[in-house]
């Protein structure tokens, strides 16, 4: 059993990468919720243990028993109608789980080295699990067989960290997101899911943390290591980015789209979040501030409001426009790893440690309170 102290998001931004994206809909990031179903994933890790269970947001009450592991959970993710849940831990194994049932299915990813990230395909056919070691192997949920041989990232004859990895919203093609060595590019690279091939491949100067693609497929945004993010064409023809470098003062952790694919957010160490023209480039709120680097961000589904999710243990929604915060922030017991919004927009749900809140956006006043002891 691991003996290492740290939370799963701490082990994974600090050293490398922020737990992985999201759903081919809504590209919501670690998809700790199941939207379609109002379910959500705690999990646990500590020195004595590490320990999943799935709840009910409405309720509050466990729809699954509890599952332990002997390493680190590393990133969970519901499939799109939320009937299944892939599990990436550090002890190499990748796993979907029956939510139904509460069994484990027959796809079952085993790689030589930890297991960190993985997502569905929007059709929930498909479902794809990245390395550490720089491989990424896609399975037919049905048919329990690999689609194609795993995709690997090279460069310079060596394999590097997948950091991140989902789906085009129409599922035709795969993004990942990797690292490089030291003092080299990272990339994101992106695949057509049907056969493997490599379509596109773009770069930052250092470890490519997290790709993601717009709502409407025409777009990916990538942020990095190198204190920026990226936003490019999907089109093979288009090589060079469509805006210049989206610039911030610390590691950029994270990157979303509006959900009208104008816009971008961008959310960095440095403890700041800008939104910036997807087109233009140009920036057009950047008073939003944490005390301490900030792990997410979203936009809600009319794009008038952001939440924000930071170490320094709050959850804050703000106006997308103004940046004047709405309501009072939500407190947590330690560093929120994710939040957003849901039910269009009425409730913000957010992530610690083992712990989810239920809030209002409006008033941010607390709603419910779920932790993984509960029955």
């Amino acid at each position: 059993m691991s003996n290492k102290p740290h939370t799963v998001f701490l082990t994974v931004l600090l050293v490398t990468c922020f737990v992985s994206s999201a759903s081919a809909q809504e590209d919501t990031g670690p998809f700790y919720f199941s939207k379609s179903q109002n379910l959500v994933a705690l999990v646990k890790n500590e020195i004595i243990g590490h320990e999943l269970r799935v709840y009910n947001l409405d309720t509050g009450l466990a729809v699954t028993k509890y599952r332990r592991f002997d390493d680190e959970i590393a990133n969970v993710k519901f499939s799109t109608n939320g009937d299944l849940l892939l599990v990436c831990t550090l002890d190499k194994e990748g796993d979907v789980y029956d939510i139904k049932t509460d069994q484990q299915h027959a796809v079952s990813a085993r790689y030589e080295a930890g297991v960190n990230t993985g997502a569905f395909a929007p059709d929930d056919r498909s479902v794809a699990f990245a390395s550490t070691d720089g491989y990424v192997a896609v399975w037919d949920i049905k048919k329990i067989e690999r689609n194609y041989s795993s995709l690997p990232h090279i460069s310079g004859g060596q394999l590097f960290r997948v950091n991140s990895v989902s789906f085009s919203p129409d599922g035709n093609f795969i993004l990942t997101a990797c690292s490089g060595g030291a003092g080299t590019n990272g990339y994101a690279r992106l695949w057509k899911s049907r056969d493997g091939k490599i379509t596109k491949l773009v770069s930052h100067k250092d470890d490519v943390l997290r790709a993601r693609f717009s709502l409407d497929g025409n777009m990916i945004a990538t942020c990095s290591k190198d204190k920026t993010a990226r936003v490019w064409s999907v089109s093979e023809k288009d090589e060079d980015a469509i805006t210049d470098p989206l610039i911030h003062d610390g590691v950029v952790t994270d990157v979303v789209f509006s959900h009208d694919s104008k816009r971008v957010a961008t959310a960095s160490v440095d403890g700041t979040v800008k939104i910036w023209n997807a087109r233009t480039g140009k920036v057009q709120l950047s008073s939003i501030k944490h005390d301490k680097p900030i792990f997410s961000v979203r936009f809600s589904q009319d794009g008038e409001r952001i939440v924000t999710a930071a170490y320094d243990n709050s959850v804050r929604t703000w106006d997308s426009l103004t940046g004047k915060e709405v309501g009072i922030p939500v407190i947590h017991d330690g560093p929120v790893f994710f939040a957003s919004f849901y039910a269009e927009g009425k409730y913000v749900a957010s992530i610690s440690n083992g712990c989810a809140i239920v809030s209002d956006a409006n008033s941010g006043k607390i709603i419910r309170k779920i932790e993984i002891g509960h029955k």
